[in-house]
Formats: C-alpha cells, sequence, structure tokens
C-alpha cells in the first residue's frame, strides 16, 4: 500500500548549493524524487544549520524517499544536477 502524504507546499529542484535556504521551508518531513531520465544515483547530503553534515544517503534514479529533519535543518545534492526535487509533506499514514 502507497504511503499517503499531506502536500504542504512546492516541490522544486534541489541543487548542489550548500545553501541553508534550502530547507523545504522549515519542515520537519521532505519528500525527495529523483527523475526516472535522471540517469546516475545522486548523494543526497543533510547538514544542520551549522553546517555539520548529519547524513547522506545515494537516491537512485526513478526512487524517491521521505526524509525527516529539524526545521533548520538543510538538504543539498554532492554533484550538480536537475533531476533531483523535494517539497515538504506531512506523512498521513
Amino acid at each position: 500500500m502507497a504511503q499517503v502524504i499531506k502536500l504542504l507546499g512546492p516541490q522544486i529542484p534541489l541543487t548542489n548549493a550548500d545553501d541553508p535556504g534550502q530547507n523545504a521551508e522549515g519542515a520537519t518531513k521532505v519528500y525527495i524524487t529523483h527523475d526516472p531520465g535522471g540517469g546516475q544515483a545522486h548523494e543526497i547530503i543533510l547538514k544542520n544549520e551549522g553546517g555539520d553534515v548529519l547524513g547522506t544517503i545515494h537516491l537512485l534514479n526513478g526512487h524517491d524517499i521521505i526524509i525527516d529533519k529539524e526545521p533548520t535543518d538543510y538538504l543539498h545534492t554532492a554533484t550538480n544536477t536537475n533531476h533531483v526535487y523535494f517539497g515538504p509533506v506531512a506523512v498521513m499514514g
């Protein structure tokens, strides 16, 4: 059964810019998708507001994931891409 999520904002491209502004509008749950036509896997990096790496994950093309984070934590990709998108969500069930 598919997970039910509530969309809380727009899904926008996730870039390799090490930018605390990429915090998905202060969300605590972020839905990340990798376009199936995007080729290679991309490393997703989660950092706290001080820039410390909290964790990383490789997201294969055509896959998605929901990441739990603090409102001030932010995300970016390790390499430049225009195939990874992210947006704030709430998990409903």
